[in-house]
């Protein structure tokens, strides 16, 4: 490189700046849809799942025989 050398500005052509922002918009628009379609339509499904998930109901008897009520 010379010392009399003068740097490049980078160009950035309107097109290309117009269609990244279009893809991020499209991302984001796909991505707030989806959100929407899993909090309100498919709510129902998911809580169902939700509670089956933590409500596990185990019968385990006691091993150490009847207990009796004082009176």
């Amino acid at each position: 490189m010379s010392s009399g050398s003068i740097p490049r500005q980078a160009r950035f052509e309107a097109w290309r700046l117009t269609s990244i922002y279009f893809i991020v918009l499209l991302v984001f628009i796909v991505l707030l849809l989806r959100l929407v379609v899993l909090q309100v339509f498919e709510a129902p499904d998911w809580t169902t799942r939700a509670v089956d998930n933590f409500t596990n109901e185990v019968s385990v008897p006691a091993a150490r025989g009847i207990i009796y009520d004082r009176r």
